[in-house]
């Protein structure tokens, strides 16, 4: 084997070691401890309900999550989150309410 191929192959080693060798610790991202919501971002239609003082509830399928509803606590009233976010489903204002 050539001198060059052997140095370039013991990086490529060294490399791989030490990236398997990283703790938990070393690859987090600041402030967030749950791996999984940091590969996703927010869903709008989810941040406008809970905004507005409704409950997001998860529509699941399968055991996994595929929807949202927009729920009114008070009422039990609810609509699709995507729906409520386009206003083609309409829930009471939570500060009108008495």
């Amino acid at each position: 084997m050539k001198p060059v191929y052997r140095i370039v192959g013991a990086g490529m080693l060294a490399l791989m070691i030490s990236a398997g060798c990283m703790g938990p610790e070393s690859r987090e991202v600041a402030g967030d401890d749950d791996p999984a919501s940091r590969s996703r971002m927010a869903n709008p239609a989810v941040k406008k309900c809970l905004e507005q003082g409704f409950v997001a509830e998860p529509v699941m399928e399968n055991g996994v999550i595929v929807d949202h509803r927009c729920v009114d606590p008070d009422t039990g009233r609810s609509c699709g989150v995507w729906e409520y976010y386009r206003n083609t489903c309409v829930l009471p204002d939570r500060d009108k309410i008495e």
